[in-house]
């Protein structure tokens, strides 16, 4: 990567923040066109880092609980259910008013 694109994007990530920042105490819905386009901007640029990390935990559930439910012939099904269900479940991606702080990311899911 040259410097001339590592500055652009150091310089892109902190006029990011400066926009978030203006107003912090705003809900998504009250910030500005320019705030929350500077919100969907980030989640776009995120989002790719969070699924990278997201995969491989739920591949890790769908590896433990697969095994789980086979080997004790489905005696631990509710347990080996709820494993994979957590690790799947939650959010894929990050949306802006989880940046915004509206509402939290839930990394692992809830099952009803």
């Amino acid at each position: 990567m040259s410097s001339t694109t590592g500055c652009s994007i150091f310089f892109a990530f902190l006029l990011m923040g400066c926009a978030i920042s203006s107003a912090s105490a705003q809900t998504y819905q009250e910030r500005s066109v320019l705030a929350k386009t500077t919100l969907i901007g980030a989640s776009i640029i995120i989002t790719p880092v969070y699924v990278a990390a997201k995969l491989p935990i739920a591949a890790a559930g769908a590896a433990v609980s697969a095994p789980l439910n086979f080997l004790t012939l489905k005696y631990a099904a509710d347990i080996a259910e709820t494993i994979a269900l957590r690790t799947m479940y939650g959010d894929w991606y990050i949306t802006p008013s989880v940046l915004n702080g509206d509402r939290p990311l839930h990394v692992l899911g809830t099952v009803d």
